[in-house]
C-alpha cells in the first residue's frame, strides 16, 4: 500500500498529500510492524512512531528512484530516522544492482560473446577492461558507439553489462526514454536514476547530495551505459557534472 501511495504522489499530484497520509497511514503501514520484527531489523516491539517513520522512509526511497523526494512535497512529513533505516538495511539501490544471478549472466556472456563481430568485440574488450581496472589513480574513459540502426549497439551494451554484473560489478543502464530502458538489463531513464531536472537549462544541476543513496550508488558504480544519448538534451552532462560530488 505504501508503494501505491508513492505512485499517487509521483503521478497524481494530490492537493492535500499530508491529509491523505494522516487519514490512511495506518492502512499504508499495516505490514511494516511485522517487517521491523524480522531480519535485518529484528526490533522486538516496534513503536507506532517507528512503524510510521519507516513507512515514510520507504515512500521516500520510491520517490527518489523517480527523481522526487518527500521534502519537496508540501505538507508531507519526512522520515526522522532515515539514517537509522539505511544503516540497518543498507543501500537499497546498491542491493538492487547486486541481486543478479551471476552464474546465469556468465552463461549468457559465454554464448553471446562469440556472436560479436570484430568491431563489436573491440568495443566489448576495451570497455570491459577499462571498467574492470579503473580506480582513483587510473580513471575510466568515455566511449561513444555509433552505427546505423539494427547494427547491434544494444546487443553489445547488453553483453558488456552482463559481463561486468557477472563479475559482481555495478552497471547503471540508463536511457533517454522509458521504452528504450526495457532493452537493457535493469534499465531506467537517465532522468530518474541521475535526478536530472525535466526542465533543464545551462545552470541546471542534478539533485544528488553527498552521502545520500544515489551518491553512494554512483561511488560503487563501475560503468554507466547511456543508450540513445543523442536523444538527450545537449547540456545533459553539464547538469550531471555541474555539482559533481562523487569522490
Amino acid at each position: 500500500m505504501h508503494n501505491l501511495f508513492a505512485i499517487i504522489l509521483i503521478h497524481c499530484n494530490p492537493t492535500s498529500p499530508g491529509e491523505l497520509w494522516n487519514c490512511f497511514k495506518e492502512n499504508l503501514c499495516d505490514d511494516l510492524h511485522h517487517c521491523l520484527t524480522h531480519v535485518p531489523f529484528t526490533i522486538a516491539d516496534p513503536t507506532e512512531e517507528e512503524v510510521y517513520d519507516y513507512g515514510l522512509y520507504l515512500i521516500d526511497c520510491m520517490l527518489c528512484k523517480n527523481g522526487r523526494s518527500l521534502d519537496a512535497i508540501p505538507q508531507m512529513p519526512v522520515s526522522q530516522m532515515a539514517a537509522r533505516w539505511e544503516a540497518m538495511e543498507g543501500n537499497l539501490l546498491i542491493a538492487e544492482q547486486l541481486q543478479y544471478d551471476q552464474q546465469e549472466l556468465q552463461q549468457i556472456v559465454d554464448i553471446g560473446v562469440f556472436l560479436l563481430n570484430n568491431e563489436q568485440r573491440a568495443v566489448y574488450d576495451a570497455v570491459v577492461h577499462d571498467a574492470m581496472h579503473h580506480d582513483e589513480h587510473r580513471p575510466g574513459h568515455a566511449y561513444f558507439v555509433h552505427s546505423a540502426g539494427g547494427c547491434g549497439e544494444t546487443y553489445v551494451c547488453k553483453m558488456i553489462a552482463s559481463k561486468l554484473c557477472a563479475e559482481g560489478k555495478i552497471v547503471l543502464c540508463v536511457t533517454s526514454s522509458g521504452i528504450a530502458s526495457l532493452l537493457l538489463p535493469g534499465g531506467c531513464t537517465a532522468h530518474s536514476r541521475l535526478k536530472i531536472p525535466i526542465l533543464i537549462h545551462e545552470d541546471s544541476y542534478c539533485n544528488i547530495k553527498k552521502g545520500d543513496v544515489v551518491h553512494e550508488l554512483l561511488k560503487a558504480t563501475s560503468l554507466i551505459i547511456c543508450n540513445e544519448i543523442p536523444m538527450l538534451h545537449c547540456i545533459f552532462w553539464n547538469a550531471l557534472t555541474a555539482h559533481y560530488v562523487i569522490s
